[in-house]
């Protein structure tokens, strides 16, 4: 059953740091797992991801930011301060291990910006940073702000839980996805590749009632979150079961479901809800060995986030690139771009968005229910840019 579904082109060598034919890279960051735009719109956050069991070995991670139009690397200076924004039960410091993975940004309703982070160093927990604006030394040389973080505080999770994506609210509450037990083997993964049972579910996260269970989430390994907080719709991306769900949290129902191969961390932007797709098998990234990044083809798929409906993707391979994690659609005075992140790699990779611009394409109907709403007309498909 596994060789009837596996990837057996040959996997491109890829050694030097150069971009390919459809798709640029920058070497400058590590495992570039997840990202977020700055409230300016000239940096990206980014989540060194240092791996996660039984999947790879633990090794610590950091945050690291880009400039977003040169590509280069910037200073991201971190102070730590008081546990305001998480709970009682949970300190770090400057010198505790910390293991980037999921990560998401807010303006929360005092008008601060929160920035909240998964981390599994030092037992399962979300930390909390606030990102704030630092003039630069020299302000004739840069005619914009830099940006730092202080740290806020953190939130342990139940022991019976292992996170991977957060999404956060304005009020500084989050949804956080819990995969696995932590003591979920290869083996069980393996199998659960095949079988795609339940393996985990949504929590939801606030300051007077600590974790509940959101239902309707449950499924096999849930990953990436986002909120929308005006609908109060959550998409969630089975990473095994090989889907993103929109679940209304009022009610725990499931509203409609896509079908995507392997998708991992999700980016709700201006109607729009971005992913990668694997265009191979999970298993085939065992051929992967020693390789970084592994050449494996992969997707990026944007939807209509209101009907869960594809509008626009973008198919890469023989690529420098490979294991994606994110599509993050980047849209300032200089660039227009999709920056796209890895849980395996020395490098990002980024593509140009040609016109029609997606954001022409917005649809205002909302979610088809699963239980047989009549369905609306597709919303016409972009240019797909073959990789």
């Amino acid at each position: 059953f596994i060789l009837s579904r596996a990837y057996i082109v040959p996997i491109s060598t890829v050694s030097p740091c150069e971009s390919g034919n459809h798709l640029s890279i920058a070497c400058v960051v590590s495992n570039p797992e997840d990202m977020v735009i700055t409230p300016d719109q000239r940096f990206v956050l980014i989540s060194e991801f240092g791996g996660i069991r039984p999947l790879s070995a633990m090794v610590p991670g950091r945050l690291a930011m880009l400039d977003a139009v040169t590509k280069t690397p910037e200073p991201l200076a971190i102070i730590y301060s008081d546990n305001s924004w998480g709970d009682n039960h949970c300190s770090k410091t400057a010198d505790s291990d910390f293991g980037p993975h999921g990560m998401d940004l807010v303006k929360r309703n005092d008008g601060r910006y929160q920035i909240a982070v998964v981390n599994h160093m030092g037992g399962e927990s979300v930390e909390m940073f606030e990102l704030v604006s630092v003039a630069p030394v020299d302000a004739q040389a840069e005619n914009f702000n830099k940006w730092g973080l202080i740290w806020r505080g953190c939130v342990m999770a139940p022991k019976d839980n292992y996170l991977n994506d957060v999404t956060l609210l304005s009020d500084g509450s989050f949804f956080v996805s819990h995969m696995y037990h932590p003591e979920f083997s290869v083996t069980d993964f393996l199998l659960e590749v095949i079988l795609k049972r339940d393996t985990g579910y949504v929590m939801h996260w606030d300051d007077h009632t600590g974790f509940s269970h959101v239902p309707g989430t449950e499924g096999a390994q849930p990953n990436g979150v986002a909120f929308d907080q005006a609908s109060n719709v959550l998409y969630v991306a089975f990473n095994i079961g090989d889907k993103v769900s929109a679940v209304d949290v009022t009610n725990g129902r499931v509203l409609k479901s896509f079908a995507a191969d392997g998708p991992d961390n999700l980016v709700l932007d201006n109607g729009k809800l971005w992913l990668t797709e694997l265009n191979h098998e999970i298993l085939d990234t065992l051929a992967c060995e020693g390789m970084n990044p592994c050449a494996l083809p992969f997707s990026v798929i944007a939807l209509d986030a209101s009907r869960l409906e594809e509008v626009g993707r973008w198919s890469f391979s023989q690529q420098p690139f490979g294991l994606p994690t994110v599509a993050l659609p980047f849209n300032n005075a200089e660039i227009e771009q999709v920056f796209i992140g890895s849980m395996a790699a020395d490098r990002f990779a980024y593509f140009d968005l040609t016109t029609p611009k997606l954001a022409a394409e917005s649809a205002s109907e909302p979610i088809a229910d699963s239980e047989g709403t009549p369905e609306t007309e597709p919303v016409p498909m972009v240019d797909k840019p073959a990789g």
